[in-house]
């Protein structure tokens, strides 16, 4: 999977700031989870069945947004539930010369229609570069024109303020969510949560609350008969 080199040909085009004042809170992935038609997330051989998609009114338009992650180049994909939560390896990207960067990129989307249309409006990725779960997203790149792309947290510089400042090896969870505003208003959004571990695997499910009384029960069942059977 080759991820686009657009990010650093023209940001100085489609990037309006860089921002560390603003914050969001992203507790959840948000959005319709499918395959994103005519998404090359500006790469070659980039999945798009995979996206978190929302659809969105501005103005008398429709903007369609979309986030994935996905590998770098050959590393190992991203697990996903299906809902918009993935599983990345922890790791820097040393076998492409990048040992600063993580293994996976995020792919973002945009379809934006006539620019006229986006007085007021605005379109901002958040984008999170601190492991811990829950805490505030507060790096944020804001453009008139996003169109598509893939980048990773390891750019530094452009999405990491300073060089340094992102720990591939780190594990943890990092939320991302491609918003819209009219003002200082939410319009809508998209969003996605990757937990990055050691293995790059989601992890085994744990039986819900109703399953593991079911399993108790049975448990409790059990023992019972056992019991009547040594009384007899």
């Amino acid at each position: 999977m080759t991820p686009s080199l657009r990010p650093l040909l023209c940001a100085a085009a489609l990037l309006v700031t860089t921002s560390l004042a603003s914050a969001i809170d992203i507790n959840d992935p948000v959005g319709t989870f499918g395959t994103l038609p005519g998404a090359t997330f500006g790469g070659s051989g980039i999945p798009n069945n995979a996206v978190m998609i929302s659809e969105l009114a501005y103005g008398t338009g429709t903007i369609t947004l979309g986030l994935t992650a996905h590998q770098r180049y050959s590393n190992p994909a991203p697990e996903n539930d299906g809902a918009g939560n993935f599983w990345a390896k922890a790791g820097g990207d040393a076998g492409n010369g990048e040992p600063g960067y993580a293994l996976w990129n995020v792919g973002y989307y945009s379809s934006v229609g006539p620019l006229s249309l986006l007085s007021g409006y605005s379109l901002k990725l958040f984008y999170d570069l601190d492991p811990a779960a829950g805490n505030d997203v507060s790096s944020t790149a804001s453009w008139l024109l996003l169109n598509q792309n893939s980048w990773n947290l390891g750019m530094s510089g452009f999405l990491s303020p300073f060089p340094g400042s992102f720990d591939p090896s780190a594990t943890g969870e990092y939320a991302f969510a491609l918003v819209l505003f009219n003002g200082k208003d939410e319009v809508g959004r998209s969003s996605i949560i990757v937990n990055v571990n050691d293995t790059g695997t989601r992890p085994a499910s744990v039986p819900e609350g109703g399953a593991m009384a079911a399993l108790v029960g049975l448990a409790i069942t059990g023992m019972g008969v056992i019991a009547r059977r040594r009384r007899r």
